[in-house]
């Protein structure tokens, strides 16, 4: 990926609310998990094609994105956190968040 665009390079946002602070790097994981997925369909960022491919079909290789090291030490929440009810995101889950986090892929 463009440097300048690498999830990687988000700043912490240090931030003194658990709440926000575990969703938000809920959010970023769940981010890269979409980015990875649509890369790995072949998908890219300013490709000259809306899908490259490999002379054998498969995608051409790629970068992956990869998590910030502060969003991995980001703890769960001691209280559960319901944003959707029926939530299913397991990023978010791994935080005591339930949410969804599907639509991320398709942005």
């Amino acid at each position: 990926p463009e440097d300048r665009w690498s999830l990687d390079r988000i700043p912490d946002p240090e931030d003194d609310d658990p709440v926000r602070y575990a969703v938000l790097a809920s959010l970023l994981e769940a981010m890269v998990d979409a980015f990875n997925w649509r890369l790995e369909l072949g998908l890219r960022r300013g490709g000259r094609r809306w899908v490259e491919r490999g002379d054998d079909g498969t995608p051409a290789p790629f970068i992956p994105e990869v998590m910030p090291a502060w969003a991995r030490r980001v703890p769960a929440l001691v209280d559960r956190l319901v944003m959707a009810d029926g939530g299913r995101g397991p990023r978010f889950a791994a935080r005591n968040i339930i949410a969804n986090e599907g639509d991320l892929r398709t942005v």
